[in-house]
């Protein structure tokens, strides 16, 4: 949704922030709950945050520590 309200040059800037070099999609999403959702693959974890947004976090902490 984002990415119909940005201009092409909010867009570029945005794309330049983001390591993963694009805007994340509902599959990216859906891909994070699935996993969620499966105890096999995610049942040992508690309390965590998980980012969907292609480094984003991950580069703005890296670049402010």
């Amino acid at each position: 949704m984002v990415k119909q309200l940005h201009s092409e040059q909010a867009r570029a800037a945005w794309i330049d922030l983001v390591p993963q070099q694009r805007y994340g999609t509902p599959a990216d999403v859906a891909s994070a709950a699935i996993f969620l959702l499966d105890p096999r693959k995610s049942g040992y974890m508690t309390g965590q945050t998980i980012c969907v947004d292609g480094g984003f976090t991950a580069a703005r902490m890296k670049s402010s520590g």
